[in-house]
């Protein structure tokens, strides 16, 4: 067999923060001119749609343990996939020299027919290999599939690595042999040219960090290699190559919050990165897969649609936008350009929807062809702007709510924009303040954008996860939904959990989806109030049940800001900050007596349990956050038992809170506040609820709740408790938990003890930051503080109206 001729070409590569701040335009633009209440025009562009699911051939009999699908080939006539995978064992214990490996593993490759969506072949790549070989990886090229994989030698001394080829079409195995080289981890393929490029992602072990091999693989078969390495051994993350010419890309690599740009000279491996001004018109965007199109030009992903990179103007193209076409944008975020050209494209992927009830991850494998309409079927309607508040992809949910309401109303149809997306990773955070300093920042600075949008008319019309932005509720800035909701009723809907998002009688957001945050602990540890603590109730909880060890880790600063947002009804109310009440001067004196000057960083935390999983899970109380039915369930295993949710001290022992896990909100200068209603009813519905309740997430409708709650304990009393915990001891029924409904009726009343949702205002909590520490160091006493942050904070309430 042919062995590639390999020369490595290492290079070394110093990052500077010199260069470009933004991780590869990863960051909020907040630019770009509202679509609000333009017409849509019979030339506005739209893709119609063809979309095939594939649904592979597998063993009826056996169960499956996970599978996944992805794309060999596409031509003009047929499509290659393959499907990998296993199926689960029939026995707790192997026996290697009884039971052959290969009978439980899924590698398949089914060739079908564009044409008629029919299955032309498949191939099943696992049969006639030597038991218990180890399949490595299935490759097309040239006309063949190639599968390799290890095993021993004859005289089992020797571990070899082998290769098959065989015909797509006849699925004859037309030839065996050795093989190099297995590569550790290859993530993509770009064809620039004649040349391939595969992108090898390693790991450095000592650091804990990821950098990369670059394989050139030229038209003669040999394979020169590149590396890419952080000088500090920093992580590094490569996700598309741009094809500059037939000879030359410019590479994208993340580290940390920068992007750096490369050029790389594909005939004599030249490498550069000093290219921050060179490339900077790049930024603003979030390049998440890039390909050469048929027709020559290149072409990448990025949050919500498709552009076309023109290198010599230096110019983006928005080629498609995931609102112009009747696909949600949920789908769409999950699948990757196959074939592109500038009439028509090919998207397909593995959608990894992971079903909370079942242990088994089962892809669901997606083509969806894409071509440009001679006209578009909404001409005539006005465009209703809608924006994502804090993450960058639109859930399944609400996805599917914007395409009932453009499919169902016949005068508007809802745009989803990038204006305000906005990059919540940061690889630093080493601690709770970090991560609450962090999203600080980042809700200050999207807060100011919107409410000067909105006051302007220039905002989106509607508003998903907004609820962290306590500045725009007023008014000035957003509807009170109440009028719109009717009158819901208390035997369906949790009202009280609606109830809690008020503010001062006012609903600008309304929660769709929420989560409880409390202390997770026995209900004997609770206060007099039996869902909370007052401050010296939590105090003595913490001298004696904690011994001392606070469930809540920040910083003196953040806590203060933590508790106070928790109860801040009791120091704003009506545009009007009073902090010469008694509670404010309580909960200071709790922080400066009994919270550390800084937060304890994680890895000492951690530290602490010297790494053992048990010692994590058994405590008496845990700060939580509950998503939904079977996450409650396995935090009461975690704990061994203890099932009550309480509040976090407080002045008046108030129980745990509410917080939008799912929210929206319609801007008070929406185009049409009606129309933005009927969408908010959308996201009520019984079917929306159902769908968001089928993630396990807890939501308004109490049915949708129920039924959630009735499947996870099914689950989590069968496999599913293995699948979390694994295996304990010979027996692991020594240790299991058995759930009923009766751990669901707890959850239901732990919700409906819920009577806040803590209010968030990242200028006020910024002052609070900024104040309050001088009163904790002992620099000035708590009545001075009180007043210079309550001045400030008047001000900044003030200049909003």
């Amino acid at each position: 067999m042919h062995k590639l001729s390999v020369k490595a070409v290492s290079v070394t590569l110093i990052l500077t923060m010199a260069l470009s701040a933004a991780a590869c335009g990863k960051k909020g633009s907040g630019n770009g001119k509202s679509r609000s209440g333009e017409t849509i025009t019979a030339d506005s562009p739209w893709f119609n749609t063809k979309i095939f699911h594939f649904d592979p051939e597998l063993d009826g009999s056996k169960k499956v343990n996970r599978v996944s699908q992805r794309l060999l080939e596409i031509d003009d006539d047929k499509l290659l996939i393959l499907t990998s995978g296993d199926y689960e064992y029939e026995m707790e214990f192997i026996d290697y020299d009884e039971v052959n490996c290969n009978d439980y593993d899924i590698e398949t490759v089914t060739v079908i027919d564009r044409a008629t969506n029919q299955t032309i072949q498949t191939l099943d790549l696992t049969k006639d290999l030597k038991p218990n070989s180890q399949i490595y990886g299935t490759e097309y090229s040239n006309g063949k599939i190639t599968t390799k994989y290890g095993s021993n030698s004859e005289e089992e001394e020797d571990y070899i690595h082998f290769s098959r080829d065989f015909d797509p079409l006849t699925g004859e195995l037309i030839g065996t042999g050795e093989c190099g080289e297995i590569l550790d981890w290859v993530l993509d393929d770009y064809q620039i040219g004649d040349y391939l490029i595969k992108t090898e992602s390693l790991w450095n072990e000592k650091y804990n960090s990821a950098y990369y091999h670059l394989h050139i693989i030229s038209p003669d078969g040999s394979d020169r290699i590149v590396e890419i390495k952080d000088v500090n051994n920093e992580d590094i993350n490569i996700s598309a190559i741009l094809a500059k010419d037939e000879n030359n890309v410019v590479i994208p690599v993340d580290k940390k919050n920068e992007c750096i740009y490369y050029e790389l000279d594909l005939n004599t491996l030249a490498l550069s990165s000093d290219n921050s001004d060179e490339y900077s018109w790049l930024d603003g965007k979030s390049i998440e897969h890039s390909v050469t199109g048929t027709d020559g030009r290149t072409y990448f992903q990025a949050d919500r649609g498709i552009y076309v990179v023109n290198f010599v103007d230096k110019t983006l193209n928005e080629f498609f936008n995931y609102s112009w076409c009747g696909v949600g944008s949920s789908t769409l975020s999950e699948l990757y350009i196959a074939e592109i050209n500038e009439n028509s494209f090919v998207l397909m992927g593995d959608d990894w929807s992971y079903n909370e009830f079942s242990d088994s991850y089962r892809s669901n494998f997606t083509i969806i062809e894409f071509t440009k309409a001679d006209a578009n079927p909404h001409a005539g309607k006005k465009i209703l702007e809608l924006c994502q508040g804090n993450i960058e992809e639109i859930g399944v949910a609400v996805s599917d709510a914007i395409i009932e309401f453009n499919e169902s109303n016949t005068e508007y149809y809802i745009e989803v924009t990038d204006r305000y997306n906005y990059d919540y990773t940061n690889w630093t955070i080493s601690s709770s303040d970090e991560q609450s300093a962090f999203l600080q920042d980042i809700n200050s600075e999207m807060s100011t954008r919107l409410a000067m949008d909105l006051i302007n008319g220039e905002g989106p019309d509607i508003l998903i996860n907004a609820s962290q932005y306590g500045q725009l509720n007023t008014p000035e800035y957003l509807t009170d939904l109440t009028p719109y909701l009717d009158d819901l009723d208390s035997r369906k809907y949790f009202t009280n959990i609606i109830d809690s998002a008020k503010v001062n009688g006012k609903l600008y957001n309304l929660p769709i989806s929420f989560y409880i945050e409390g202390i997770i602990t026995d209900s004997e540890n609770a206060g007099s109030s039996g869902i909370g603590f007052t401050i010296p109730e939590y105090e003595n909880f913490l001298d004696t049940i904690l011994n001392g060890k606070d469930v809540i880790d920040n910083g003196q600063a953040y806590y203060f800001v933590k508790l106070f947002n928790n109860m801040s009804d009791k120091f704003i109310s009506d545009g009007k900050a009073d902090f010469s009440v008694p509670e404010f001067k309580e909960i200071a004196d709790f922080v400066k007596d009994n919270a550390p000057e800084d937060a304890v960083l994680w890895a000492a935390f951690y530290a602490d349990f010297e790494g053992d999983p048990e010692l994590l899970r058994n405590r008496d109380a845990a700060l939580y956050s509950c998503y939904g039915c079977c996450d409650y369930m396995y935090k009461i295993a975690d704990m061994t038992g203890s099932s009550a949710i309480l509040g976090i001290p407080s002045a008046d022992g108030r129980g745990p809170s509410a917080n939008a896990n799912l929210s929206v909100a319609v801007s008070a200068k929406a185009y049409n506040v009606d129309a933005c209603a009927q969408f908010v009813k959308i996201l009520l519905s019984d079917d929306i609820q159902d769908l968001i309740a089928s993630d396990d997430n807890l939501v308004i409708n109490r049915t949708s709740f129920r039924q959630q709650g009735e499947a996870a304990v099914e689950y989590i009393n069968g496999d599913g408790y293995w699948a979390y915990f694994g295996w304990e001891g010979e027996d692991p029924n020594d240790k299991r938990l058995i759930f009923s409904d009766q751990n669901i009726d707890e959850l239901e009343n732990i919700i409906l003890s819920c009577s806040n949702m803590p209010y968030s205002d990242a200028a006020i909590n910024a002052i609070l930051i900024e104040e309050m520490p001088a009163y904790f160091t002992g620099q000035k006493d708590i009545d001075s503080v009180a007043k210079i942050a309550q001045d400030r904070v008047q001000k900044a309430l003030d200049e909003r109206n």
